[in-house]
């Protein structure tokens, strides 16, 4: 998907790929060879694209930047190792590719969603970076169980 984008960013239509996006956003692609601190200094209304062989996607400073930075970023790794880039579980996405005849297809599906829904949340506090989705598991199975909503403070 990210070559594609890439490709369609270099070359435009000549590249075969359609992009369609609201003209006020802009796309971008981080790559080995780009300088990623001069990148995100200075983007803004952009969604930046980084795949998993991206070697600084894995380092402390550069998730802090990122975090920082105005843009959307859309990371695409089968890693978890974000410690530093806070996410949620709905924004966990699956890419599932197919292929019809001569036409290929990649549709983007939510992993989480239809498992555990979206709860109306006032506060939940997580020991540290391992315990939240266990602790939004046992939230949505305590809300199935009780009538009342469970506020849950450490």
């Amino acid at each position: 998907m990210i070559r594609l984008i890439s490709e369609y960013l270099e070359y435009g239509k000549q590249s075969g790929v359609k992009i369609s996006t609201d003209s006020k956003i802009s796309l971008s692609v981080l790559t080995n060879t780009s300088d990623w601190q001069q990148i995100l200094s200075a983007i803004h209304d952009n969604v930046l694209f980084i795949d998993e062989d991206v070697r600084c996607l894995y380092s402390e400073s550069f998730q802090r930047e990122l975090w920082a930075a105005d843009c959307y970023a859309v990371i695409v790794s089968r890693s978890g190792r974000f410690a530093a880039l806070p996410y949620s579980i709905f924004g966990i996405y699956e890419l599932v590719t197919e292929k019809k005849g001569s036409n290929t297809a990649t549709t983007m599906y939510s992993m989480y969603a239809e498992k555990h829904g979206r709860g109306d949340f006032d506060l939940v506090l997580t020991e540290d970076s391992n315990s939240g989705y266990e602790m939004a598991d046992f939230w949505l199975y305590i809300q199935q169980e009780e009538a009342e909503p469970v506020v849950f403070k450490q």
